[in-house]
């Protein structure tokens, strides 16, 4: 279409005079045009998927600082003694038990420590379905007021499994568990 606008303008007796006079306005409306529908889309589209939903109930401050930094696992180049302090975290936060509460992806508890051969069932309390993931493979969508087991999500055995917590717009690490032999 801007072609044909070029062509028509250009035949209608514009001479290369003038292009090349009006080029670097045209030019530049057409990058401001570029960079207000780029941030319209980002808005539209991305800009609140990093953020909590407003109805979502989770408030980083009713976290201790030991449970904000369990939160934020060690990245991929992270020291073995990263790793290492990582793990004892999660083992000094950890409870004993089978259930995980699950409402809106405030979990209770944050660790559970589990046996290999005892299930763990994710219980949501909330008033919204969710989905807990593992992985791309190991995905639970659980109802309102609905229970599911996840040991099919222990297929390394033991160690520790971190997992996510999907409502809404809303998608973020909300708890481990570990899996004791």
């Amino acid at each position: 279409m801007f072609c044909e606008i070029f062509f028509v303008w250009y035949d209608k007796g514009m001479s290369k005079k003038h292009i090349e006079k009006y080029l670097p306005l045209i030019l530049l409306g057409l990058v401001l045009l570029a960079i207000v529908l780029g941030s319209v889309v980002y808005n539209k589209y991305w800009s609140d998927s990093v953020k909590p939903s407003e109805d979502l109930k989770i408030d980083e401050n009713s976290f201790s600082a030991d449970e904000q930094k369990l939160l934020v696992p060690p990245g991929p180049n992270a020291t073995k003694e990263e790793v290492d302090e990582h793990s004892k975290l999660a083992a000094k936060l950890s409870v004993v038990g089978s259930e995980i509460e699950v409402k809106d992806c405030k979990v209770t508890p944050l660790v559970l420590q589990a046996s290999i051969t005892s299930p763990v069932v994710f219980k949501n309390t909330g008033s919204k379905k969710i989905s807990i993931s593992f992985d791309e493979n190991n995905v639970l969508e659980i109802g309102v007021g609905k229970s599911i087991s996840a040991n099919k999500a222990f297929i390394h055995g033991r160690g520790l499994y971190g997992y996510l917590c999907k409502v809404d717009d809303f998608t973020g690490l909300v708890g481990y568990i570990i899996v004791t032999p």
